[in-house]
C-alpha cells in the first residue's frame, strides 16, 4: 500500500477533522482549529501531516509541535496520531511518524517528547521507564 504524506491544507480540514474525531470523539470544529492553530505558534513550526492512501482516501494525521529546550536543541512533540486501515494501520502510522520526525529534524530537533494523559495506569508507568529518561539502581 501507497502511502502520501503531506502538510494539511486549508481545504483538507474536514478529512483532518474527520480522523481527529476517531482518535478523540469530543473533538469539534473548535477545537480542531486551536489544535491547529496551537501546533504551528511560536518561532519554531510544527504542523498537521495528512496521510493518504494511493487512491487518494485520507487514512492518517500527525499533530507535532516543536519546542525550544533550554538546554540544549529542540524538541518534536506528537499531539496526536490516528491512522486508519481496515486491516493494518501500522503502515500509515510508520510513515506519518517518519515524515514528522524529518521535518523535526530540519529544525535541529534530536529528542522526542510524548502527549501521554497522566494516569496511574501500568501503562504510563511503564512508558516512563522504557523511554531512556528512566535510571533505576539497586544495591542487590
Amino acid at each position: 500500500m501507497a502511502i502520501a504524506v503531506m502538510p494539511l491544507q486549508s481545504n483538507e480540514f474536514d478529512d483532518g477533522l474527520v480522523l481527529a474525531r476517531l482518535g478523540h470523539a469530543r473533538v469539534g470544529e473548535a477545537l480542531w482549529r486551536e489544535e491547529l492553530a496551537a501546533v504551528s505558534r511560536g518561532p519554531l513550526k510544527g504542523g498537521a501531516l495528512l496521510a493518504r492512501t494511493s487512491d487518494g482516501r485520507a487514512c492518517g494525521l500527525i499533530l507535532y509541535c516543536i519546542e525550544a529546550v533550554v538546554d540544549g536543541p529542540p524538541s518534536v512533540q506528537v499531539v496526536r496520531l490516528v491512522a486508519f486501515d481496515l486491516m493494518d494501520p501500522e503502515a500509515i502510522a510508520n510513515a506519518l511518524v517518519e515524515e514528522a520526525f524529518r521535518l523535526a529534524r530540519l529544525q535541529g530537533c534530536q529528542t522526542l517528547r510524548l502527549v501521554q494523559p497522566l494516569s496511574q495506569s501500568p501503562d504510563a508507568r511503564v512508558l516512563v521507564l522504557k523511554s531512556g529518561v528512566a535510571e533505576l539502581h539497586s544495591l542487590f
